[in-house]
């Protein structure tokens, strides 16, 4: 059975756009494991809200160097070089807590500053994604065709405090309401930007485009077709394993009757030419 044959796998996208269950599906499949959020703070050290996020302590960036770089958390603005130096080690530190499989990071759009230099251009990709070019990383970038769905998502997560539901725990929503229109279009502009600037930086690297609405079929079940393009991509030479979904998928919960003002969110993202990010 042939793994990838990329050093390393990483799933990318903004908050709300699938990656977490992308990578926890992913990790199920031959000569892979998930990894996690690895930048995420509360990753840091093991307790029910890391849980409840999905974060795995040991593959943390921040708990690692924490152990084995304790220097750069005293000193965060370092060389290229030197930023060079500790992440490879931290890639080889944690391939070797699952020998011979290839790790799969996830790594938010707003997360990819960890390695910043002192000195960084504002308009050049950050040092990270340098070295994932340089490393010839497999990068899959994960974005939800309808931001606005996403959008609503997240500040639905932020309000409730879960962000993650598994299956069978039911929905989310408990009462109607009403959002703030400004901030939701301004959010949706924020989404579509992050995920242009970082389609732009990565435009020269090993990368697979991958829609959330291709991840699943009506029913909720993985989408066999996406997911075979996902093993050719990664050059695995086996039959995807989805029977299991770790996750409840989000779009199930895409009625938004609970929203009291939700058709003028839509009217007001058309009257800003949004309207290709609502379908």
């Amino acid at each position: 059975m042939q793994s990838t044959k990329a050093p390393v796998v990483v799933v990318s996208g903004s908050q709300r756009s699938g990656t977490t269950v992308f990578s926890e599906i992913l990790g199920f499949q031959p000569g892979l494991f998930n990894c996690g959020e690895v930048f995420h703070p509360e990753g840091i050290v093991e307790s029910e809200r890391s849980n409840q996020l999905r974060l795995k302590t040991d593959y943390n960036y921040f708990n690692y160097i924490s152990k084995f770089a304790p220097d750069r958390n005293v000193q965060p603005m370092i060389s290229g070089p030197e930023s060079y130096r500790i992440w490879t080690d931290y890639i080889a530190y944690i391939s070797l807590l699952e020998f011979k499989k290839v790790p799969i990071l996830s790594i938010k759009h707003n997360s990819w500053h960890h390695l910043h230099e002192a000195w960084q251009d504002l308009a050049a990709p950050p040092q990270l994604v340098k070295i994932a070019l340089r490393q010839r990383y497999a990068l899959i970038r994960i974005t939800r065709r309808n931001v606005l769905h996403q959008v609503i998502s997240e500040i639905l997560a932020a309000k409730t405090g879960v962000w993650h539901l598994e299956p069978g725990k039911g929905s989310y929503v408990e009462a109607k309401m009403s959002l703030d229109t400004e901030f939701v279009i301004k959010r949706v502009v924020h989404v579509v930007m992050q995920n242009q600037c970082f389609s732009r930086w990565t435009a020269s690297g090993y990368c697979l485009d991958i829609e959330y609405e291709q991840l699943f079929d009506q029913e909720g079940s993985p989408n066999r077709a996406t997911w075979l393009n996902v093993f050719d991509f990664l050059l695995i030479d086996a039959e995807p394993t989805l029977d299991f979904i770790p996750l409840e998928k989000v779009n199930k919960f895409s009625d938004y009757s609970w929203i009291l003002n939700f058709e003028d969110l839509e009217r007001k993202l058309r009257l800003n030419q949004l309207e290709h990010f609502i379908t």
